[in-house]
């Protein structure tokens, strides 16, 4: 049977700010969270296109037709994806079939 891949671990001592019931050595799984970012607009990193030096999204227009936007990407995280610019929230990003889509491909939108 495969052998599940050796996940790092290190020591690492926590002082309460209040008084705790925990008896010493007590194993505990923590997340530490290394990076937050909030109120940032994320799209599924599927959905990002590179050709080049470009890098885009295809978009639902107002007449169902796809089109083509150039984002600029920060983080990609838990395949999300952070747009720095190039979108606003509520446009419709395509995630589905689009190795298929050309500009002014007709879609149907599905939520």
């Amino acid at each position: 049977p495969p052998t599940a891949a050796p996940v790092p671990t290190t020591n690492v001592r926590l002082n309460f700010i209040a008084p705790t019931t925990l008896p010493l050595d007590t194993p505990l799984q923590i997340n530490i969270v290394v990076n937050e970012r909030r109120d940032v607009l994320v799209v599924p990193a599927d959905a990002i296109q590179r050709v080049d030096t470009q890098t885009f999204v295809w978009m639902a227009d107002a007449n169902n037709q796809a089109t083509r936007r150039e984002v600029r990407i920060g983080y990609i995280s838990n395949s999300q994806a952070e747009v720095v610019s190039g979108l606003s929230a509520g446009e419709l990003v395509i995630v589905t079939g689009i190795a298929e889509l050309a500009e002014g491909t007709r879609v149907v939108i599905g939520r």
